[in-house]
């Protein structure tokens, strides 16, 4: 399943002086966890890379892992051997600078040393899948094999480099990753065995690539003995999720494993779930599960699917109406979370990427107690949409309604605007981008979309409508959420709410409120004119008149 992932293209030096040898280190951690590192370069004084013109990119040696967008920090030490070993580059780059429209954008970053700098070039992926790369030989060419320990091997050189086929990106950005990069003169053996299957050893093997998009790799490469061409060709690998069918892409299939192959030389591109790369410290670690009252052991619950919600990628975040129908299905059951006709189509502007949907709320047996995602791309590469969706193992659905209470007697009308948002205590959110779609939205209207309850109560203005015209409660949203078992449930409110449209006072209704299974009390949030009430109630399955509710579901 697809992941926002950050990847690094390249580390490019720019010395203040020539000659220039560089060595040391290049790695990366965790901002959370700054204990575990990964190894992205590493040059010894001996063995210093030369650098030949400004701006040459370092041979970086790939990661055994992927970085997932929470706090990835890339840390650099470099030093010159031919300058005395003065510092080329030395600090830390926190790769988390994405907004809500930095998202494929291309990023560069510059670390300064006493004799130069380095430009760290990334980019930060919405939905990204990992791609595994492998070159290797079907057959040996026996013209050119040499004896040597009753193993063949021939001496090859050249490059090896791969890019993105196409992004959704506002703007033009090179997406290009070495590989392999051999000079001539330091040719590498491709070992034959006829026990093993001979692999060139690239320098990177792993490479995150929009999971609606393809990976170009291109090869030059030469044999040494002959002179001859070995590997040289073009080859696009369409990224492929492993549980995700995409109608408008069914002549391509879904393999897990492609191969093109180059007369002796096959090149393989192996999809693998961004989950079995990252570095997981699971939230369950250091989120002790709240003790459960009443009975003081935990109910069983059940195997729920909660969808957070569902992002709407396009080119250049352009002005979009959406009409149509996303349905969830399970067994001969199916959901109905999102239905609009082109007479009330759910408008995306300003760059707004999320659709209105309801919850589920349904059975699954997929993998458990993970945040994911699928992509599912749209026809002629117009766009694509991404459902962020968790299963939990042990859950309970839960009625939640948001209340605003109007207190005293007599205004003509009152405005409110603002966002109110649920997620589970189980995951920690370090992330913008979990944090922006992986939480329930209950209630969710901009400013510049003001509602109006009319004829509610203020204090400040009694009397100015009979009590029987007014409204003492307005229902802002019923929604419908999965609360896994034995952990706290959040409900953040942020609401601004004025008892006269462009005169009065506008009073801010915010806080955090932290829930339990067994809560039976409804938790409030006050002001002077108004209250903000917070009622969950846990609803079993069996209810036949059960709705599916949203942030959309609201009366006056």
């Amino acid at each position: 399943m697809a992941r926002p992932m950050v990847d690094v293209f390249s580390v490019t030096v720019y010395p203040n002086s020539w000659p220039c040898e560089v060595y040391g280190d290049v790695f990366v951690f965790e901002n959370n966890d700054p204990n575990t590192t990964h190894q992205l370069y590493k040059r010894s004084l001996e063995h210093a890379e030369v650098i030949y013109e400004a701006g040459q990119g370092l041979l970086l040696t790939g990661l055994d892992i992927v970085l997932s967008i929470r706090k990835p920090v890339i840390s650099i030490l470099l030093k010159d051997r031919a300058h005395d070993n003065d510092v080329v580059a030395k600090g830390n780059v926190l790769l988390d600078s994405t907004t809500d429209n930095d998202y494929e954008q291309g990023k560069c970053s510059v670390v300064e040393g006493d004799c130069g700098h380095v430009r760290v070039n990334y980019i930060a992926l919405a939905c990204a899948l990992v791609a595994e790369v492998h070159v290797g030989l079907w057959d040996f060419p026996k013209q050119t094999a040499t004896q040597e320990d009753s193993k063949n091997s021939i001496l090859a050189s050249g490059t090896i480099v791969a890019h993105h086929a196409k992004t959704y990106a506002r703007t033009t950005w090179d997406t290009w990753s070495t590989l392999l990069k051999v000079p001539s003169n330091q040719s590498i053996p491709v070992v034959f065995d006829a026990n093993d299957e001979p692999i060139i050893n690239l320098t990177r093997k792993l490479l995150a690539v929009p999971a609606y998009a393809s990976l170009i790799i291109e090869a030059n490469t030469i044999e040494e003995v002959t002179n001859k061409q070995f590997f040289v060709g073009t080859a696009e690998f369409r990224a492929a999720q492993g549980r995700t069918h995409s109608s408008a892409y069914y002549n391509c299939d879904e393999l897990q494993l492609r191969f093109i192959s180059y007369e002796n030389v096959f090149l393989s591109v192996r999809w693998r779930e961004p989950f079995d790369l990252q570095y997981q410290y699971s939230p369950k670690e250091y989120l002790t599960p709240q003790p459960c009252f009443l009975s003081q052991v935990c109910e069983p619950g059940d195997c729920l699917l909660e969808v957070f919600s569902v992002f709407l990628g396009r080119k250049n975040d352009e002005d979009l109406s959406i009409s149509g129908t996303i349905t969830v299905s399970y067994g001969t059951r199916s959901l109905t979370i999102f239905e609009r006709d082109d007479n009330n189509p759910d408008r995306l502007v300003n760059g707004s990427k999320l659709l209105s949907i309801s919850s589920p709320g349904e059975q699954a047996d997929r993998e458990y107690d993970r945040l994911m995602g699928a992509v599912i791309l749209g026809e002629r590469h117009l766009g694509y949409c991404v459902v962020h969706y968790a299963n939990f193992d042990r859950s309970v659905r839960m009625e939640v309604k948001c209340i605003l209470l109007c207190k005293g007697i007599g205004v003509g009308f009152a405005n409110y605007y603002g966002r109110i948002v649920a997620w589970s205590g189980m995951f920690d959110y370090t992330s913008d981008y979990d944090k922006k779609y992986f939480r329930k939205v209950l209630f969710d209207k901009p400013e510049d979309n003001i509602d109006f309850i009319r004829r509610v109560a203020s204090k400040k203005t009694e009397g100015s409508f009979p009590v029987e015209h007014t409204r003492k409660e307005v229902e802002l949203s019923r929604s419908y959420v999965v609360m896994p078992i034995c952990y706290p449930f959040f409900i953040d409110v942020d609401l601004y709410v004025s008892s006269h449209f462009g005169k009065g006072p506008v009073e801010h209704l915010q806080n955090t409120l932290q829930f339990q299974l067994y809560d039976k009390s409804p938790m409030k949030i006050q002001t002077e004119d108004f209250d903000i009430i917070i009622h969950m109630e846990s609803k079993d399955e069996s209810d036949d008149d059960l709705p599916l509710g949203g942030p959309d579901e609201m009366s006056e």
